[in-house]
């Protein structure tokens, strides 16, 4: 008789989604060589349907466990194959175009060991424009993941999200109706009743491109977050500005 995590073959699974951007790619895929360990796995998801990934791939990548090439229609579908083949007991999604200081992602599973509590944990980082850098890290005192509406107050960026594996058994896979998926799960979460921590650790580099979602498809992004304001019970937006009026990002590892 075996828990399912006593199942798992892997500590962590880094899966690493990619699609039409070999430029990218190539320099994302030489980064995660320094997060993977021993006693981890890499995943490529390649959602592209042309030959370049695959090409870097048979050059460069004699570090990846496992490649899978075929059309994608969104990143959400790419996640959830990389979570249905995945065997790590938790499990992270590489971005092509973002940066994962190795430190502060693996301090995120270690914390996560040490609280087996924890479902879900989201940790900081900071997204750039141009040359100007915004560091997301909420205040000691936010509280967040114990209530749906914590993820408009404070929002909840995919690239920063850490897995225990077994959470998507419990609580589904991402829904690849949304545009903004990882909002939508995180919401999800807690209001199902799942584990959710904020955790004060810089763990990506988010650059706001031409690509971004927020700058691709405003329109209907700003429609979902109105569809997430209904399902939580709140008739105006808030400002996710106000809690970060005069607060310096402090990177202790402690839960917020």
């Amino acid at each position: 008789m075996k828990t399912f995590e006593q199942t798992c073959t892997k500590r962590v699974s880094w899966v690493l989604t990619t699609k039409d951007r070999p430029r990218y790619f190539s320099e994302a895929l030489s980064r995660a060589r320094e997060l993977k360990g021993e006693d981890d796995e890499l995943i490529v998801v390649d959602g592209s349907g042309g030959g370049e990934t695959a090409d870097i791939i048979s050059r460069w990548g004699s570090h990846v466990d496992l490649y899978i090439h075929e059309n994608d229609e969104r990143d959400t579908e790419a996640f959830n194959k990389g979570v249905l083949v995945s065997r790590g007991v938790f499990f992270k999604q590489l971005t092509d175009d973002d940066v994962f200081p190795p430190d502060g992602n693996h301090k995120a599973f270690d914390v996560m060991e040490a609280h087996p509590e924890i479902d879900m944990l989201l940790c900081g980082g900071m997204k750039t424009t141009g040359t100007v850098g915004h560091p997301v890290c909420l205040p000691p005192e936010s509280n967040f993941g114990h209530l749906p509406s914590d993820v408009l107050r404070y929002g909840a960026s995919g690239v920063g999200f850490f897995f225990r594996r077994k959470c998507f058994a419990k609580y589904g896979l991402l829904d690849k109706g949304w545009q903004i998926a990882d909002n939508e799960y995180v919401l999800r979460l807690i209001q199902r009743g799942g584990c959710v921590r904020f955790c004060r650790l810089f763990t990506y580099i988010h650059p706001i491109l031409k690509h971004s979602l927020l700058q691709r498809s405003p329109i209907s992004v700003a429609a979902e977050v109105d569809m997430m304001l209904r399902m939580v019970g709140l008739s105006e937006r808030i400002d996710h500005n106000e809690w970060r009026e005069g607060y310096e990002p402090v990177w202790d590892g402690g839960f917020s």
